[in-house]
């Protein structure tokens, strides 16, 4: 009965963060490739705490900071599924400069602006 009841509490404690909290990070990834799909992964500010969702790995937190939050569950790393990044507290160039870019991501959309991993920069710069 123990484990029906944290299944419980852990399944009312998501539905508080996603109904109560502010969704102030998104990431979202399509894959084509054998197996894959789409995936999701969101930072939820709640009660003052950074609460991590995933749609494969599923909750972590509570968390103090926003980039410990944002470290869980893969979420600053670009990979070629990756389409969109959103994010309320940070303007794109700050979420830019927090992401991961891994070899074979070609572009990602970061708070509705095209962003493309420069070599030569050595980072992520706003597609011309």
């Amino acid at each position: 009965m123990s484990g029906e009841r944290a299944k419980y509490d852990h399944d009312e404690l998501i539905e508080q963060i996603t109904n109560d909290g502010a969704l102030v990070f998104s990431h979202e990834w399509i894959s084509d490739g054998p197996g894959a799909g789409a995936s999701w992964a969101g930072i939820y500010l709640w009660k003052g705490r950074f609460h991590s969702l995933s749609s494969d790995f599923g909750y972590a937190g509570p968390f103090s900071s926003f980039d410990e939050a944002l470290h869980q569950h893969s979420m600053s790393v670009v990979t070629s599924a990756s389409t969109s990044i959103g994010c309320s507290l940070l303007d794109a160039e700050e979420v830019a400069r927090r992401l991961c870019w891994c070899e074979g991501a070609d572009m990602v959309e970061i708070n509705g602006e095209s962003w493309v991993y420069s070599e030569e920069e050595g980072k992520l710069i706003r597609k011309r």
